[in-house]
């Protein structure tokens, strides 16, 4: 007996210990994993196992497998109280789940048709109570077998506590670009009675965002009210009252909205500018009304309509109106989903304009379109397109279509399109035995497609299993163009076997086909064969690069075995590139090998690639280069782009099985330059003696490199490693990042050659730069500086000294200090920016005083400036002042300008990005003109002082407050002077490019005595011009002390003198001050003038100039005089004003349509002979 009890306590103690083992031990846990293993219906993998099963644990790479289902987690963190089970209560301080990734293999098996027996009698109540916070799962993704997607980003709890009441405290989930926050109670025991509280969000692309709360009170038993509120404020807002809901129920839905955005997901929305929604009844009847006006950027602006009644099991909606600039939709439709899925819809289009959504396609389209069908096991359709009639692009379109689905076979009655001479037409049956035809004639493809031009002809078949069909047919083509691709012809035709079971005989023949800066003279490929044997061909003829193609192949027991005996590349620019010997590639569904491939030019440069695969997921890829050149990709870059190189380098990239895949790669760039040629300058920057070194396997990726920008004295070095990252996945936003950059570039002159306008840089930029954290949130500390810098600009005549600037940063954000001289004067700029977040926000400010900011031969401006900028992508907002201390501005003159015609137009491209791109924001921007700031051009010599602020916005206009004046000012023209009593500008808010205007010039001419009675000697005239107004909408006016007629003032301005006194050899001096006068104002002047000068015109003239050195045309307005020297014989002579080009021009008529011209100055002589055409 005392034996018995021995043994029964040996097996005890032993019990006790094993299972304490078991739940207090890392080894224990990895125990229970490992019975795990072999209880689950599939294969169980844990990479990492960490703690203990009472208490804390952690589990990372978990893979699981089954025949249904793939299950991957990156890592579990889980920590529970077991001891409150003594006290039967569940209770989970923590878990925390990330990277869940589960993908469905195959349908789940449901069976519509069994019911569930009740046994809960209205009970869910739980046996015991459970509590739990801190609940985190990050980065789930379900795919289920149809390919849909399940995303949250995230799904946390602060608490749940649940047993005979679900009290939540916190439960908030994020799901792109959705968020839903909740709290509150459910009593898990009828009626249910309920108290929720939460709040929900929308993220748009375009403002405003969608979010607002809502509450649930009552029970299921009775009444159940449910309120919406959005924020802003009636933007939707829905009262839902249900009752009943645990018997038949009854609900009375009511939801109004205006201006709601919708995001369907970070770049499409839907908007709706109001609706309304009402559904009323019972589960098994009930109606509903939806009012709406629908838009955002995937649809056109819709008006919709609907009116319709439904049950548990279908919906049936009898009105169907949809109203757009677009065209009218109309119909009915009806779908059900118990016991299968099943529908029907008769939809009415009635002229419809494609033209509206694309504009390139206008149109008027009518037609009919009915579909039934339904959906268990296997899809079965019926679909029917009738009474298509209308026009597409102007030309007249009609049409029809029927096809039906039925036991996974698809039929397709005789269908066909035309639009204008272009037809197309098709009949058969795709399926397990497919006999399917079809025509095409399209003299005309722009008349279908704008933007696939050409001509296009095809006919052919498809026959034999979907899966692997034979497709005979042929397609020709002439003239084609499709955005940037063209082609003189292309000739497709052939017979092909894509299973390759028999003979097969495929032909393509291209000729003058161009792809931006490629253009290739032929190109031409056949296959030929079947299974057992075939030979595929190729040569292109690229001009300067010819490329050929050649390898013979078979296909036995399964194993495709393929010869690759040419594959070589001719260049008049980098030699000649082949193979070195025959490639063998072996493929089958088990393995896959080649021997190497080594690619070599003459000069032996060249590569090398050898690999295999196997099915169990094995395989290793190598790649070697050997002084390699990538100029041998010219031909496909943009033409401004060129490349040379010489890079060694061997890369190996292996996979085993369920493990990491691995990466070593080594690359040293002995030379890589790289040029890039503009309008007027060629950009080079050179790499050498360079390397990069990466790695990957279990561990993480890490990447070592040093790059020297021309030579060893310009190095920066790049250490970046990803903890745990694995190749080919997802990357997420908590994956660790760690790294470091080194800067040590200490001869930056060498740097001129990326920049023309620059003709020296000394300095030193050195630094180093750590980053840690993650990818959603870096952390960075570190610190790269310029220092005793210097920059020369000739252009600007700017020699920019003691330039030292300071990039710094710790774990909150980067700050940015840095100021230089140039000229007297020292400018500041101080920036900060945040790293909470990505994309950047920055702050900062630019001060200065006296900076010469252009000093050359035109232009001396010195500023002061004090300025707050603030960036948040794409806006940049700019406020402040900028003192102007001192400026004297002198241009160019524009002499040597010749002309354009008057009804010139200047294409630009246009901007598909521009609300991506920079949005330059000006407010309350006060510039203020100094004591010493003077504008001479023109003959206009004058002092500027006043002060404006600026206001603006991108794509709108700029506006300004305040006041220029024109100070000690002298206009000169043509030896005229005049002297400026008073000038302003005045801004009052509008916009900056029409000031008001307060001008008043005047000219003091003494006078002699021109008869015996009038005139004393020593007395005098003064005349002027007064310009009020505005600046597109001047007003201006002579006036004169002594009063006198308009012609005297006139005269006075111009020749000293009155009109009486003036004679034909001055009138070509008349412009110079007529010039000065609207047209409407002269006209009676001018009307004597031409009288009293005996010529046959004179006036003013806008015309278009094209100045020498500018990039376009200069709009100017011209004094024109002109005398008819006979019937077809006239001369004219023009005085450009804000341009002061002179040109004489003889035209002669010819006859009513035909003109002859000639045009003279110091700068330039033409001729043209012009034919016109009267319209109207």
């Amino acid at each position: 007996m005392k034996r018995l009890s021995l043994s029964i306590a040996t097996v005890a103690i032993f019990l006790i210990a094993w299972v304490s083992l078991m739940l207090s031990t890392t080894a224990g846990l990895r125990t229970v994993v490992t019975i795990c293993k072999g209880l689950v219906p599939g294969t169980l993998n844990v990479a990492q196992i960490h703690g203990k099963l009472l208490g804390e644990a952690r589990l990372s790479g978990i893979q699981f497998k089954s025949d249904s289902l793939n299950l991957n987690i990156s890592d579990v963190d889980f920590d529970w109280r077991p001891r409150d089970l003594l006290a039967w209560h569940l209770h989970i301080n923590k878990a925390h789940v990330s990277g869940v990734d589960i993908r469905e293999l195959k349908p789940s098996e449901t069976k519509n048709s069994e019911k569930t027996e009740n046994n809960h009698n209205g009970d869910f109540s739980l046996p015991i109570p459970i509590t739990l916070n801190d609940i985190k799962i990050t980065d789930f993704r379900f795919i289920s077998a149809d390919k849909s997607r399940t995303e949250l980003q995230s799904l946390s709890i602060k608490k749940l506590t649940a047993r005979k009441t679900l009290n939540i405290d916190s439960l908030f989930i994020q799901a792109k670009p959705n968020t839903l926050a909740l709290n509150g109670q459910v009593e898990l025991i009828a009626p249910y009675k309920m108290s929720l509280d939460g709040k929900f969000s929308n993220t748009s692309p375009v403002e405003p965002t969608l979010k607002g709360d809502f509450n649930a009170k009552g029970d299921l038993a009775h009444t159940l009210n449910i309120n919406i509120h959005s924020d802003p404020k009636k933007a939707f807002d829905a009262n839902i009252v249900l009752k009943q809901l645990l018997d038949q129920g009854q609900m009375n839905i009511e939801a109004h909205w205006q201006q709601l955005t919708w995001a369907i997901d970070p770049y499409r929305y839907v908007q709706s500018q109001s609706g309304k929604l009402s559904v009323n009844g019972n589960f098994d009847d009930y109606k509903t009304q939806l009012s709406t006006e629908l838009g955002g950027n995937i649809l056109p602006k819709l008006g919709v309509q609907l009116e319709g009644t439904g049950s548990r099991n279908h919906y049936t909606a009898n009105t169907l109106n949809i109203n757009s600039a677009a065209g009218v939709i109309t119909g009915q439709f009806s779908v059900a989903w118990q016991p299968i899925v099943k529908w029907h819809a008769n939809i009415n289009l009635s002229h419809i304009n494609p033209g509206v959504q694309w504009a390139a396609l206008p149109g008027d389209i009518s037609a009919n379109i009915k579909t039934d069908g339904s959906y268990s096991d296997a899809l079965n359709l019926t679909a029917s397109l009738s009474g298509l009639r209308g026009q597409l692009q102007n030309l007249p379109l009609s049409g029809q279509a029927q096809l039906s689905i039925e036991n996974k076979v698809i039929n397709i009655k005789p269908s066909r399109l035309t639009i204008g001479p272009n037809s197309f037409q098709a009949k058969g049956q795709l399926g397990p035995s497919s006999n399917f035809q079809w025509t095409m004639n399209a003299p005309n493809m722009a008349q279908v497609y704008p933007n696939f031009k050409g001509q296009l002809k095809s006919a052919g078949s498809l026959t034999g299993k979907l899966s692997h069909p034979i497709i005979n047919g042929n397609i020709h083509a002439n003239d084609l163009r499709l955005f940037d691709l063209s082609a003189e012809s292309a000739n497709i035709k052939g017979r092909l076997d894509t299973s390759f079971k028999s003979y097969s005989h495929f032909f393509l023949n291209v000729k003058q086909a161009h792809y931006q800066s490629l253009h290739i003279k032929t190109a031409y490929t056949s296959i030929k064969g079947d299974m057992n044997s075939h030979h595929v061909y190729a040569h292109i003829d690229a001009r300067k690069e010819n490329l050929y193609f050649d390898t013979r192949g078979a296909i036995s027991h399964h194993l495709l075995t393929e010869k690759v005996s040419q594959l070589t590349l001719t260049s008049k620019r980098f030699g000649r590139y082949a193979l070195n010997h025959t490639v063998v590639l072996k493929a089958s569904d088990k393995a896959v090998s080649f021997t190497p491939f080594c690619w070599q030019s003459n000069a032996q440069q060249g590569l090398c690639l050898k690999g295999d695969w196997k099915a169990d997921n094995n395989w290793l890829m190598t790649l070697s280069i050997k002084r390699f050149n990538l100029g041998i990709f010219n031909p496909f870059l943009p033409s401004e782009l060129h490349l040379k190189s010489n890079i060694n380098g061997k890369t190996t990239l292996q996979g085993n099985g369920n493990s990491a895949i691995t990466l070593n790669s080594q690359t040293l760039i002995n030379t890589l330059t790289l040029h890039l040629e503009s309008l007027n300058s060629t950009q080079a920057i050179s790499l050498n003696n360079s390397q990069i070194n990466i790695k990957s396997d279990s561990s993480g990726v890490t990447l070592n490199s040093q790059l020297n920008v021309y030579d060893a004295k310009n190095a920066l070095k790049l250490m970046l490693s990803l903890p745990k990252y694995q190749l080919f996945q997802t990357m997420k936003d908590e994956q660790a990042i760690k790294g470091k950059v080194e800067l040590n570039i200490t001869d930056l002159n060498k740097l001129t050659s990326l920049i023309p306008q620059i003709s020296s840089i000394t300095g030193k930029l050195v630094g180093t730069m750590k980053v840690s954290g993650t990818i959603k949130k870096p952390a960075l500390d570190g610190r790269i500086q310029l220092q005793q810098g210097s920059v020369s600009l000739p252009d600007l005549g700017l020699n920019l000294r003691n330039i030292e600037l300071g990039l710094s940063a710790n774990t909150s954000q980067l700050r940015l200090v840095s100021q230089l001289t140039s000229g007297q004067g020292t400018l500041k700029l101080n920036a900060t920016a945040p790293i909470e977040s990505l994309p950047l926000k920055v702050q900062a400010t630019l001060k200065g005083s006296k900076v010469t900011v252009i000093n050359n031969k035109e232009y001396h401006v010195t500023v002061s400036p004090d300025l707050a900028l603030n960036y948040s992508r794409p806006d940049m907002i700019i406020t402040g002042e900028v003192l102007i201390p001192y400026a004297d501005i002198n241009p160019k003159d524009f002499s040597s300008a010749t002309t354009l015609p008057s009804n010139f137009e200047i294409i630009t491209p246009d901007t598909e990005m521009r609300d991506k791109a920079l949005q330059l924001y000006l407010q309350k921007l006060k510039i203020i003109l100094g004591k010493k700031v003077r504008f001479n051009y023109m003959g206009l010599d004058a002092g500027l002082s006043g002060d404006l602020t600026i206001n603006s916005k991108p794509h709108g206009a700029t506006t300004g407050v305040g006041r220029i004046n024109v100070e000690n000012g002298m206009f000169r023209a043509y030896g005229k002077k005049l002297e400026i009593k008073q000038g302003n500008l005045i801004f009052t808010g509008e916009s900056i490019d029409n000031p008001g205007l307060n001008i008043e010039a005047i000219k003091i001419i003494p006078v002699y005595n021109f008869t015996a009675s009038a005139n004393q000697t020593g007395s005098k005239v003064t005349v002027g011009i007064i310009v009020t107004g505005t600046a597109m909408d001047p007003s201006i006016n002579l006036y004169s002390i002594p009063t006198m007629s308009q012609t005297d003032i006139l005269s006075y301005l111009l020749f000293d003198k009155p009109s009486s006194s003036v004679g034909g050899s001055n009138a070509a001096l008349l412009g110079q001050t007529a010039s000065l006068l609207a047209a409407d104002q002269t006209q009676g002047v001018t009307s004597n003038l031409e009288s009293s000068l005996g010529l046959s015109t004179i006036g003013l003239e806008n015309s278009q100039v094209y100045v020498p050195g500018n990039t376009g045309p200069q709009s100017t307005t011209s004094f024109v005089i002109g005398k008819r020297l006979s019937k077809r014989l006239q001369a004219l002579y023009s005085v450009g004003i804000s341009i002061p080009v002179s040109i004489v021009m003889l035209q002669y008529q010819i006859s009513q349509h035909w003109q002859l011209q000639t045009q003279t100055s110091s700068y330039d002589n033409g001729a043209d002979i012009l034919y016109t055409i009267e319209s109207g």
